[in-house]
């Protein structure tokens, strides 16, 4: 199937749109709000991430607490990021009502290859970093060939018993989507899979709709590498000029109308 990767086209599309909505109304009934903080590299820098900086040098628990102050409640956490105790704790001395959090986090490939009993204890283990008693969304982060049907399987057990609120599904194609179909009994939410101008995965995202399953962006605004952030701004100037927003918001779909006051963009992964 051919994608569409056509960033004037992507973008020009946010000006017949207003400001995103606030949420979205999963299939299981439960709304996702829809922006979020993401907290890869945030204090910690996996050993095969990209870049062996972290994306700012101050005190991460800082950082998620000034992410809390200017209004965020919604972070995307994983086991792979490897700071889910920092994020925790930042949380909790941030004070915020956790009626108001919406925290995401998922399992990653040496546990989703290890099996379901790994996958448990990996919840659990998140679960006491995050200091809470249950988990709004939980994905299965990556389709471990021959692993990931019985990963998700084990989600919508721990779902049943209340660990977690709802479940879904990172980085699957079509194609592994169909593989997964047959052998669930609870349709994911979401399907978290990376989305900008530079890979506008048209296909890809109106088959999940189709499916009723909610699309969910990283990388909304191409942050590697430095030479398609010049790209960026140069493609977008004079689309974000039109539409009265800075650049990264117009990656984002998030150009407000010119008589709206600006408003903070997602920030994932």
């Amino acid at each position: 199937r051919k994608e569409i990767r056509s960033p004037r086209k992507a973008i020009m599309a946010v000006s017949e749109t207003q400001a995103c909505p606030a949420s979205f109304t999963m299939n299981d009934g439960i709304e996702h709000p829809a922006r979020g903080f993401g907290t890869y590299k945030v204090g910690f820098v996996p050993a095969s991430a990209t870049s062996a900086a972290p994306k700012d040098d101050r005190d991460p628990v800082e950082i998620i607490k000034d992410a809390v102050a200017v209004g965020y409640r919604y972070f995307d956490c994983a086991q792979f990021y490897g700071n889910e105790g920092i994020i925790g704790q930042a949380l909790a001395q941030s004070g915020v009502d956790r009626k108001e959090l919406y925290l995401v986090s998922k399992c990653w490939n040496d546990t989703i290859y290890a099996g379901a009993d790994a996958i448990r204890a990996q919840v659990k283990q998140t679960l006491r970093d995050l200091q809470v008693e249950y988990i709004d969304l939980y994905l299965v982060h990556w389709p471990v060939p021959g692993k990931h049907i019985e990963a998700y399987q084990t989600l919508e057990q721990l779902r049943e018993e209340g660990l977690l609120r709802s479940i879904g599904i990172s980085n699957y194609t079509i194609e592994d989507y169909a593989e997964l179909k047959p052998h669930i009994k609870v349709k994911p939410v979401v399907n978290q899979i990376e989305v900008n101008p530079f890979l506008y995965r048209k296909v890809t995202i109106d088959y999940f709709a189709s499916e009723g399953i909610l699309t969910e962006a990283v990388n909304t605004k191409e942050n590697e590498p430095h030479v398609r952030f010049h790209f960026i701004n140069t493609t977008t100037r004079h689309c974000t000029a039109e539409l009265v927003s800075t650049p990264p918001q117009s990656l984002t779909k998030d150009a407000p109308a010119p008589s709206q006051e600006q408003i903070v963009g997602i920030h994932l992964l």
